[in-house]
């Protein structure tokens, strides 16, 4: 297969080609990435405009972020852990404008419990100036497991800002507002969620759990806390867009609540629902057995 380098085509070509075969292994991406970089660079076509350049170094960044992710994935295969993790963040910096990738890659070094890593890295992917609310609540997840409280509420705050219906953000500052013992400023976080009207079904389980650990932490205040929860609840259930893994959270959370019995009707539901040969059913049996014993 010839590949033709030419101003029509040049990088976009190879892009392509790499997304319609997937099976390259990451020599040949990385054979590709080189070949790229060594035909393409910025300035070299006289009659090309300054959106064509930008364009073209765009696509050469995606290029490599490609092969560095297929390295690492070679690399995890392999079980070099440690190679895998360098190309990851390989490829997360050679196009830090792809979020998802960022998020995908700090993950990954935050199970590996590489915070300063991965802060490094979201760090660059929050200076944009059109970063969305994920990254910064991605950074001040970082920053709370780096001990950095304020700079956490403070970028935590602006996730809020610019992606108000996005439950990270929330689950961030309330943790970071309880571990500090400011149970108001809990609240206040809790009730702001609570608010939001346009949100999904997953959205609401989450404000849900929030309450019940509120509850959990704050036994003078379990009542009201679980009857917040009861009212998100009965909100994600009403969206009818639970998966069945959000129904069974939101079962759990339910009876976890002193919600026994929406808790077992839902258990019941999902057994007729599931297939008899579903490894779940033994556990929602259980579950169910529960929800009567303590009821």
């Amino acid at each position: 297969m010839r590949l033709a380098l030419e101003p029509e085509g040049g990088v976009r070509e190879v892009l392509n080609l790499m997304r319609r075969h997937c099976c390259f292994s990451a020599a040949a991406l990385v054979f590709l990435c080189l070949a790229v970089g060594g035909c393409t660079h910025l300035g070299r076509y006289p009659n090309a405009t300054s959106d064509d350049t930008a364009s073209d170094a765009h696509d050469i960044r995606q290029a490599r972020a490609h092969a560095h992710f297929g390295a690492a994935i070679i690399r995890e295969m392999d079980g070099d852990m440690e190679g895998a993790l360098a190309e990851y963040a390989e490829a997360a910096d050679a196009d830090v404008e792809n979020e998802e990738l960022v998020l995908e890659v700090s993950r990954k070094l935050l199970q590996a419990k590489k915070p300063e890593k991965a802060m490094v890295l979201v760090e660059r992917a929050s200076a944009r100036k059109n970063a969305s609310g994920l990254i910064y609540s991605r950074l001040g997840l970082i920053y709370g497991q780096l001990g950095k409280y304020e700079q956490a509420v403070m970028v935590n705050r602006i996730a809020l800002q610019r992606s108000p219906d996005s439950l990270p953000g929330y689950q961030n500052l309330f943790v970071l507002y309880m571990q500090h013992n400011k149970p108001a400023d809990a609240l206040n976080t809790l009730e702001a969620a609570a608010n939001r009207k346009e949100v999904d079904g997953e959205f609401s389980l989450g404000v849900a759990e929030m309450y019940i650990n509120y509850g959990l932490q704050r036994p003078a205040e379990r009542a009201n806390s679980n009857a917040r929860a009861i009212s998100m609840l009965e909100r994600a259930k009403a969206s009818g867009d639970m998966t069945p893994a959000g129904r069974v959270l939101m079962a759990d959370l339910f009876s976890m609540a002193g919600g026994t019995e929406q808790g077992a009707r839902l258990y019941n539901e999902l057994l007729k629902d599931l297939p008899d040969s579903s490894g779940v059913r033994d556990r929602l049996r259980a579950k169910l057995a529960d929800v009567y014993l303590r009821g």
